[in-house]
């Protein structure tokens, strides 16, 4: 099989301003093959969508190359990316990105129209086509609002694959839907993956649409991995103490400026007011005091 997909030491730096940065890709070296239909799995912030930007030329790398069909979208400008996009790429989101007020057929139509390589005729048949492909040939004018969510994501595979793309990338494609409606469109996938030999990156947190994939690849604090993270183990009772009297002595501590604070803003406080907050205040003292005891801390 030919390669899809080539990421070699990829970086993403994002640079948030007042000396903050996130490094959201570390290095990140990925093959993918022709034909290939895989799965991307890890936590929350750990780079998965960053990493799917870089894939379909959503975002620009901070160092690395990023190679696509064996084009090399590195350093293309926008324009080029926008061209790249539009005629390489197919994108299904979570969320479905569909136009609601046009219809199932204009949605599909609309990025082979943007492409400008078919007549209207010519768009509006491949559309028909397409939508008969993914079992909605008698939902051709309805509009979002009218279809279910497996149908609605089913129109968004569809438009995904108007313009022939090499690779189809996939965001938490299941994410809104039902378990039943997952697993349909998961075989749908599937099916689209053997028929057609289309190519399939996806993200995903669910584990049985990452087990329906020919590959799983884990992803951890923007870096690539061999197996999934281990859950977090239970902390010793040592390190629970110690953690307990930390966060203790920091809420005794905001209780005294609190306290100081009050005082100091008395005259111009609300008798009502101010006596409202001594108690709050007295009332979380006699609960830390508790604390403080069975901790043995001196304070």
């Amino acid at each position: 099989m030919s390669r899809a997909v080539e990421l070699r030491d990829v970086v993403k730096t994002y640079d948030l301003g007042g000396g903050f940065k996130v490094e959201a890709l570390r290095g990140v070296s990925l093959q993918v093959e022709k034909g290939e239909l895989l799965s991307i799995m890890g936590p929350s912030g750990c780079g998965k969508s960053t990493l799917l930007n870089m894939i379909g030329g959503l975002d620009n790398p901070t160092s690395g190359r990023v190679i696509v069909g064996g084009i090399d979208i590195t350093d293309m400008n926008e324009e080029n990316l926008a061209s790249f996009r539009l005629e390489r790429i197919g994108f299904v989101f979570q969320s479905f990105n569909l136009v609601p007020t046009l219809t199932s057929l204009e949605n599909v139509e609309l990025p082979m129209i943007l492409a400008e390589k078919l007549s209207s005729k010519e768009a509006t048949e491949r559309a028909t086509d397409l939508l008969r492909l993914v079992g909605l040939g008698k939902r051709l004018h309805h509009r979002p609002s009218q279809l279910s969510g497996g149908e609605t994501q089913r129109v968004a595979i569809a438009r995904a694959l108007a313009n022939e793309p090499s690779i189809i990338i996939g965001d938490e494609p299941t994410g809104n839907l039902s378990s039943e409606a997952s697993s349909k469109i998961m075989r749908f996938i599937q099916h689209l993956n053997r028929t057609l030999n289309q190519t399939f990156i996806l993200v995903t947190h669910n584990p049985s649409i990452a087990h329906a994939s020919q590959r799983m690849v884990y992803m951890s604090d923007g870096q690539i991995i061999k197996k999934p993270a281990p859950l977090s183990e239970t902390p010793s009772k040592e390190v629970l103490l110690k953690e307990r009297r930390e966060l203790t002595l920091a809420e005794l501590e905001w209780l005294r400026k609190s306290i100081r604070n009050l005082e100091e803003l008395r005259t111009g406080t609300r008798p009502d007011l101010y006596k409202q907050s001594m108690m709050e205040y007295a009332l979380r003292w006699a609960l830390l005091k508790q604390s403080i005891r069975e901790l043995g801390l001196e304070v």
